[in-house]
């Protein structure tokens, strides 16, 4: 399943702390300001550049360093958290958000 991150949501960085911030057209569905770490914050940006999982992953690995099984954990644990609060859509929806 490919994911998308809203268009309604920004990553902004404050005081070298990263949040995702909704835009008052997501405030109904998403939270409206949640602080993430910066791996998260990258993966969030290379989604945001339709960037694949394995692209992502692999960028995991060789930039960052971490093992695969690592980097794997990393972007599915993210795909969870930013899908329970609706900050992604799937493919198929990406012409609704």
């Amino acid at each position: 399943m490919k994911y998308h991150v809203r268009k309604d949501i920004v990553l902004e960085k404050v005081s070298g702390i990263y949040v995702l911030v909704a835009l008052r057209s997501a405030w109904k569905e998403c939270p409206f300001a949640m602080q993430t770490i910066p791996v998260y914050a990258e993966i969030w940006e290379k989604l945001n550049k339709n960037e694949s999982s394995e692209k992502i992953i692999d960028y995991l690995m060789n930039i960052r360093g971490f093992s695969e099984e690592r980097a794997s954990k990393i972007y599915a644990k993210f795909i969870e958290s930013a899908a329970k609060y609706r900050y992604l859509v799937i493919e198929d929806q990406v012409n609704d958000k």
